[in-house]
């Protein structure tokens, strides 16, 4: 679910439900951003893994922040790890950016309070189970993609498949079929940021999508999903 304000968002992993989405707002489950969406944020083998959209072009920078928001490290990487088990740290968040300078800012995962030696307290982190963290994955939705007509100059391939986070649309789809091909079918589906150019088709599942909602189409999430796009070649008298 997404909230939009006049200046941000709460991305909450939950359902399309009230009662379901008070509940994860009460366990931490969501992240604050200006624009950037996760791919996946998590605690795994005693690491907080940070994941960038796919569709994006061009990797974000991840920061892990600690205690008294003391920078702890920083990559420029569509997905970054960052280890829990530091002697005497108390907790760890991570801020995303992305090339417009948008940014998502995560809960802190909170670790335990140690004092103890640094060889110790490595030691008691490494065997002490972390406490539990809500785990923010998009469910990619794999959509089979066809390619026709001019854009076969371009594109190494007459067809392939692409995962796109759930709840994707089809722009979303194109963006990642571009951040995977490179600027010159980017140019072949894009006037600008987000105008489909005007002799490219795409069709999904057989329709037209300028029949339905335009680059706004929601991507059906179950099943298996055709799309087809093409630039046909046009030419003068």
């Amino acid at each position: 679910m997404v909230f939009r304000g006049n200046r941000g968002r709460v991305m909450v992993h939950a359902e399309r439900d009230p009662a379901a989405i008070r509940d994860a707002l009460a366990r931490g489950a969501f992240y604050a951003s200006s624009g950037v969406r996760l791919s996946r944020l998590e605690v795994a083998s005693g690491k907080l893994v940070v994941g960038g959209d796919p569709a994006s072009c061009d990797p974000p920078i991840i920061r892990f922040i600690g205690d008294h928001g003391r920078e702890l490290a920083r990559a420029r990487a569509l997905e970054a790890p960052f280890s829990l088990g530091i002697p005497g740290l108390t907790y760890v968040r991570a801020a995303v950016t992305d090339a417009p300078g948008n940014q998502a800012w995560t809960q802190p995962v909170r670790l335990p309070n140690t004092r103890q030696s640094a060889a110790d307290a490595h030691s008691r982190l490494a065997l002490r189970p972390l406490p539990p963290y809500p785990v923010l994955v998009s469910t990619p939705t794999t959509i089979q993609v066809s390619y026709a007509g001019l854009i076969r100059h371009v594109v190494p391939v007459a067809d392939e498949t692409v995962d796109v986070p759930r709840g994707s649309n089809v722009r979303d789809l194109l963006l990642a079929i571009a951040a995977r091909h490179g600027t010159d079918v980017r140019e072949m589906l894009f006037v600008g940021a987000d105008q489909l150019v005007p002799n490219a088709i795409v069709l999904l599942d057989g329709t037209d999508v300028t029949h339905l909602q335009g680059l706004n189409t929601p991507l059906p999430a179950g099943g298996v999903t055709q799309v087809l796009v093409m630039n046909p070649a046009t030419g003068g008298g």
